[in-house]
């Protein structure tokens, strides 16, 4: 037998069968969470010393400033239109929109940088996990943390991730099951920023780039090359989006995806709409708003649809037919053998 004070204080010993007390436990889940506080505070500090945040905010807020003050209300180069649109309620309408898309994406950027999906922050709740549970998890020989299912190392931030989707530098955290609604907030609505952006930014070069207009009122250089950038992230976020929805839609995440991009997820649901409440939590006016999702899973039990499927051997196989159909021959011969072996026929000889 392992003795307790080993136990206690090394953590790295998983087979040992010793179980807390209940007071012990209740620590255990408020020193996660005060660790969490911890992390979200040196969030942060992470915006002021990430090169890769500071450069997306000097985006954001760039983009800002030209499409309000250089767009609108540029009264030292184009005085004239500046006091047209001073006076014009399409203007402010345009000025508040965009205004409101920008304050959506800080918030959205800012809650993806703070909010940590990593297995020491999140603990599971009182008595979610049965003793036969809590025996099956795994023990990750890197972290020495417990390792649910869905759930890796990553090799920037040094420990396990719950539903780790991936790290991203660009938001200097890892993206997982309790930022990844924030993730797709901050893509969607920079998406949209981006979009609105390039569009009016087309429209008043070619305006002021025509004939009839003073040197002093033509396109600035500076004008010209933040448009274009800009017009290259909305067509980047364009494919970005598509492949999370994507992701999302089969129930994956992108290490998934990778890892077996020929077979379905067995966590995925049986309704497309089932898919995206795991991820966003219940159909609401809230899957706009960033938020932290309810009613998701916490990270530390998923339902594996495939169990039931592997009770019928008759279905398990059917379920491998379906997924291998479009393999290359040798995995059909694979097929093949798999299904005489479980249907016991006689024509071994047949070919499919």
């Amino acid at each position: 037998d392992v003795p307790r004070e080993k136990t206690l204080t090394n953590p790295r010993t998983p087979a040992s069968s010793y179980v807390p007390p209940r007071q012990i436990r209740a620590l255990s889940v408020l020193g996660g969470t005060l660790e969490a506080a911890m992390y979200q505070a040196k969030g942060a500090f992470r915006v002021l010393t990430n090169n890769p945040v500071v450069l997306v905010l000097l985006l954001i807020i760039g983009d800002w400033y030209i499409y309000c003050l250089r767009f609108h209300f540029d009264f030292r180069r184009r005085p004239g239109v500046a006091e047209i649109q001073l006076h014009s309620l399409n203007t402010w309408f345009e000025i508040f929109a965009f205004t409101g898309i920008v304050g959506m994406i800080f918030w959205s950027y800012f809650l993806t940088i703070v909010t940590s999906s990593q297995v020491r922050h999140n603990p599971p709740k009182a008595e979610e996990l049965s003793e036969a549970e809590k025996s099956k998890l795994h023990i990750c020989i890197k972290c020495a943390e417990k390792k649910p299912a869905r759930s890796h190392h990553c090799s920037v931030c040094k420990t396990c991730v719950l539903k780790m989707d991936h790290h991203c530098p660009w938001v200097a955290n890892c993206v997982g099951l309790k930022n990844y609604k924030f993730f797709l907030l901050f893509l969607f609505y920079s998406w949209i920023g981006c979009s609105v952006f390039t569009i009016h930014a087309v429209n008043i070069i070619r305006l002021f780039a025509a004939p009839g207009h003073t040197p002093v009122e033509k396109p600035h250089i500076v004008e010209i090359i933040c448009s274009f950038c800009t017009g290259i992230f909305a067509l980047a976020l364009t494919f970005f989006i598509g492949f999370h929805l994507f992701l999302i839609a089969k129930g994956k995440t992108t290490l998934e995806h990778i890892s077996s991009r020929k077979q379905s997820s067995s966590y995925a649901k049986d309704t497309l709409v089932g898919n995206f409440e795991e991820v966003m939590g219940p159909v609401s006016w809230k899957w706009l708003i960033p938020t932290p999702p309810e009613n998701i899973p916490s990270g530390w039990r998923f339902d594996d649809q495939s169990k039931a499927k592997e009770a019928d051997p008759e279905e398990g196989v059917l379920q491998i037919l379906s997924i291998e159909s479009a393999s290359p021959s040798r995995d059909v011969e694979l097929v093949r053998r798999q299904r005489q072996q479980a249907t016991s026929s006689n024509n071994a000889d047949d070919k499919l």
